[in-house]
């Protein structure tokens, strides 16, 4: 089911103006992409109040860092508990209907993650601290889901890789001048 452009929160609007669409993971969690992005858009329209100077995709940057620190805070402080209760479901069930068994956490962490990083690569910022970023993402997540780190965090940076493209993209098709200009003023 298609949204109204009405219903759609400016944070939504910014990220589809960014290209987000073309993440694999947000296309295949669409509904969690529009309830992440109803939870946050208050806290990215009143930084766009507070200093209409910036530009919004530094905003948008600023957001996904503090929403995607707060997951991982949280599913740290959880981490012993939730892998407690994955090995008891393991116990109970066994491993194949366990796996099964999804963490609504961990699809949003994963969510952020993916969110962040692509917002990273949209911007141009340097490769190697998004792949800390995902790595430990990665790595929080593979303990709680009993996954392979090393998969996750090359999805993670898959995404990181989207981002850049656009970025690159665009930064072809704009003038020499114009992106002189934008780096000294923005």
């Amino acid at each position: 089911m298609a949204r109204a452009a009405s219903q759609m929160t400016l944070l939504q609007t910014a990220f589809e103006e960014l290209g987000v669409k073309s993440v694999q993971f947000v296309s295949e969690h669409q509904e969690q992409f529009d309830q992440f992005c109803h939870c946050h858009s208050s806290l990215y329209e009143r930084v766009l109040q507070a200093k209409p100077n910036i530009n919004a995709h530094q905003h948008l940057l600023g957001v996904m860092t503090k929403a995607h620190l707060e997951l991982f805070g949280s599913l740290t402080a959880h981490q012993d508990a939730i892998e407690e209760m994955r090995q008891a479901f393991i116990n109970e069930l066994g491993q194949e209907q366990a796996n099964v068994l999804k963490l609504p956490a961990s699809v949003e962490m994963q969510l952020a993650t993916h969110l962040w990083l692509f917002v990273q690569g949209r911007l141009g910022m340097d490769f190697s601290l998004a792949n800390d970023h995902g790595q430990q993402s990665a790595i929080l997540l593979s303990r709680l889901l009993g996954t392979d780190s090393e998969a996750l965090r090359c999805q993670f940076n898959q995404s990181f890789y989207v981002g850049y493209r656009h970025f690159d993209a665009k930064k072809t098709t704009t003038p020499l001048w114009k992106r002189w200009f934008e780096k000294w003023f923005n």
